[in-house]
C-alpha cells in the first residue's frame, strides 16, 4: 500500500534529509508617545483658595467652626504633654501652653455662653431636644473642674511637677470635649437648623457678635 505523501510547507527548503524553516524577520512595533489626558481647570482636586470662615450671619455654622477649633486646641494640648516628656519645658512648649490657655479662657468661654445663653433657651420647647440639652449642660459643668485644674498649669507651666497626672487630666478633658462636640454636631445642630427661623438666627448672631465686642 503506498504511503501517505508528506506535505512540506512552502517556507521549508530541503537540504538532504533535513528540513529547515526560513526565518522571518521579526516585526518591531514602533513605540508610541504616552498619552496624558488634559484635565479641565474646573476639575481641581482642592480649592485654590481656602473656604472663608462663616460669619455672625451664620451662627450655627459659626458654632460648628468653633467646634473644629476647640478640637484642634485639644490636639495641641495632647501634643504638649508628649513634648514635655521628650523635650522638657522649652520655648516651643511654653508657646503651646500659652496658646491653649488663651483660647480656652476667651473663645472657649464665649462658645459655652453662646450655647447656654443664646442657643439652648430657644430649643427647650422642643420635647425631642430636652433630654439632650440637659446632658450637654451637664457636660459643661463637668468640664469646669477639669479646666480649673488645667488653667493654672498652662498659665505657669514651670509649676508642672507630675507629668503623669497632667496626662491623665488632659486625657479626661479631651475625651469629654470630643464626645460633647460629636453629639452637638450630629444631634443638636441639625435639629436647630430645622427649628430656628431666620429672624431667630439673626438675633443669635447679633448676641454672639456683641459678646465678642463686634459691631454689626
Amino acid at each position: 500500500m503506498p504511503g501517505i505523501p508528506s506535505i512540506v510547507p512552502a517556507n521549508c527548503i530541503r537540504k538532504g534529509r533535513k528540513q529547515t524553516t526560513r526565518r522571518e524577520k521579526p516585526h518591531i512595533a514602533r513605540a508610541q508617545a504616552p498619552h496624558y489626558p488634559v484635565q479641565p481647570l474646573h476639575r481641581r482636586t482642592a480649592p485654590l483658595l481656602p473656604t472663608p470662615a462663616p460669619g455672625f450671619d451664620q451662627p450655627l455654622a459659626l458654632l460648628r467652626a468653633c467646634h473644629e477649633r476647640l478640637l484642634r486646641q485639644c490636639a495641641t494640648l495632647e501634643k504638649f504633654v508628649v513634648h514635655l516628656r521628650a523635650q522638657g519645658l522649652d520655648a516651643e512648649a511654653r508657646q503651646a501652653a500659652a496658646e491653649v490657655h488663651r483660647y480656652f479662657t476667651t473663645a472657649g468661654r464665649h462658645h459655652h455662653e453662646d450655647e447656654e445663653q443664646d442657643l439652648f433657651p430657644l430649643l427647650r420647647a422642643d420635647p425631642q431636644l430636652a433630654p439632650l440639652l440637659a446632658e450637654l449642660e451637664s457636660d459643661h459643668r463637668r468640664m469646669e473642674p477639669l479646666w480649673s485644674q488645667l488653667e493654672p498649669l498652662l498659665a505657669a507651666p514651670e509649676t508642672i511637677g507630675d507629668i503623669d497626672a497632667l496626662a491623665d487630666l488632659v486625657r479626661d478633658f479631651n475625651a469629654l470635649y470630643a464626645e460633647h462636640i460629636k453629639r452637638e454636631n450630629s444631634e443638636l445642630l441639625p435639629r436647630a437648623e430645622q427649628l430656628l427661623t431666620e429672624p431667630l438666627l439673626v438675633v443669635i448672631g447679633a448676641r454672639m457678635a456683641r459678646r465678642r465686642g463686634v459691631t454689626l
